[in-house]
């Protein structure tokens, strides 16, 4: 990968004073290649920070590049995280960031979207994000009787023909009419503007149900997609986390089943219509194998720039992890490690895995963090081998002074119109730091 002198994005609000300490480089001297460093042309190299507007914290922590010179940042505050009645003391916010470390004034009110839903519902049920095709999102969110879309314009204004002004609700025919906690996680635009959803439907005695469902680019549920416009994707007690988009229309929903830190992966394609596709499914179930028969911690899936999958998934209790890529077919490229599979230790005490993006000629950038509040990352080439000039011997890593890590949020790239950047967002307490860093 190249370096870029002078990376054309940095997320923040350069107008806002850091409330902590920001994060300190570990080895940023060492790297005279410039790899793995963050813009020294925008906050000194040190990044920017979102402070919290009533001093809650953050919750809920969303990362999407809306377009090549534009990412939005999302989060709501809560009172208290780790109380299983967490009061919401800010609704969901959405900042859109441009080139040159500015808000960018013309989205939404000065730069922020607080998206509100329909009928009196309460805002703080909203919670993602997701990128659409055209430069325009939707933001997702559930009140324990639907699902809830709502689709919006680039410069965030709500598109009012989506829907009933803006905003679709949704639920799976085969989900519980009572008594459910359902909850959309992920969405995808397919390339005839039709929007998929996945989500779960959490049922009494943790009887969980996982679905897919079509809504048509007018704001409708499309019954043709299918088995009368949903499919069942995982059986009971199995959670879908992701969805993945191919090309072609192809999708791919992964889930987990299991529990205790100790879980296997599962995987499921679908065609443009719904219908399953065997030949791909049999293809990823081998890709995901070489982890499940140790336990899977966690997983995360990215799509590449050949058509095929990305994965990285940390071994149960460990700090292992293997990353693995696949061939358009989805079966394991023969050129990426060892029959398409690459092991990769994640670094510091009792990492965790967060999350990961390919970045510059096929390049896999892993990001992982420790309780102590250090956040690594590593840099993997297109054959599966770390890459040492990335950082300091292949690493970079920062440390939160007090270990004040709360939240982290993915890993995006390219952001600024060329392959070799990528993005990362974590929140210490009250204040989000986004970083920009040279693949």
């Amino acid at each position: 990968m190249g370096w870029i002198p002078g990376l054309a994005l940095l997320l923040g609000l350069s107008t806002v004073a850091p409330l902590v300490q920001a994060p300190t480089p570990v080895g940023a001297a060492e790297t005279p290649s410039g790899l793995g460093n963050i813009d020294p042309a925008c906050a000194g190299g040190h990044g920017l920070q979102i402070r919290a507007k009533r001093a809650g914290i953050i919750q809920d922590l969303q990362l999407v590049s809306q377009s090549p010179t534009r990412t939005l940042v999302g989060f709501l505050e809560v009172r208290d995280p780790y109380s299983p009645y967490e009061k919401v003391i800010e609704p969901f916010a959405i900042y859109a960031i441009g080139p040159h470390c500015r808000v960018e004034r013309g989205f939404g009110f000065r730069g922020v979207v607080r998206p509100h839903l329909p009928n009196g519902r309460p805002s703080w049920d909203i919670n993602g994000i997701d990128a659409l095709h055209g430069g325009g999102f939707v933001v997702t969110a559930d009140d324990r009787r639907s699902w809830w879309i709502g689709r919006f314009n680039p410069d965030g204004s709500v598109d009012r023909f989506f829907g009933s002004d803006g905003w679709v609700p949704l639920l799976p025919p085969g989900a519980q009419s009572q008594y459910q906690y359902p909850n959309v996680v992920s969405v995808v635009e397919e390339p005839s503007g039709e929007l998929i959803a996945a989500g779960n439907d959490a049922r009494p005695h943790a009887d969980t149900l996982s679905f897919a469902l079509a809504v048509t680019p007018g704001g409708r549920p499309d019954l043709s997609w299918g088995h009368d416009g949903y499919v069942r994707l995982f059986g009971s007690a199995a959670y879908v986390g992701q969805l993945v988009e191919l090309p072609d229309g192809v999708v791919v929903a992964v889930g987990n089943i299991g529990g205790g830190g100790y879980f296997t992966t599962l995987v499921k394609v679908l065609g443009p219509s719904g219908q399953p596709i065997p030949r791909l499914a049999a293809n990823l179930y081998h890709f995901v194998t070489p982890v499940g028969h140790g336990g899977t911690e966690d997983s995360v899936f990215v799509p590449t720039w050949g058509g095929g999958l990305a994965s990285v998934e940390q071994v149960d209790l460990s700090e292992r992890a293997i990353a693995a890529v696949t061939s358009s077919e989805l079966g394991p490229d023969p050129d990426y490690g060892v029959v398409g599979a690459a092991d990769l230790r994640l670094t510091g005490r009792h990492p965790s895995l967060s999350s990961a993006v390919q970045v510059g000629d096929g390049d896999l950038v892993v990001s992982s963090y420790g309780p102590g509040g250090d956040l690594d990352f590593q840099d993997l080439s297109s054959a599966g081998e770390p890459l040492l000039g990335f950082g300091h011997h292949g690493s970079v890593q920062l440390h939160l002074p007090g270990g004040q890590l709360s939240d982290a949020a993915d890993l995006i790239g390219p952001v600024s119109g060329t392959r070799d950047d990528f993005v990362y967002a974590f929140s210490s307490g009250i204040v989000v730091h986004v970083i920009a860093r040279v693949g």
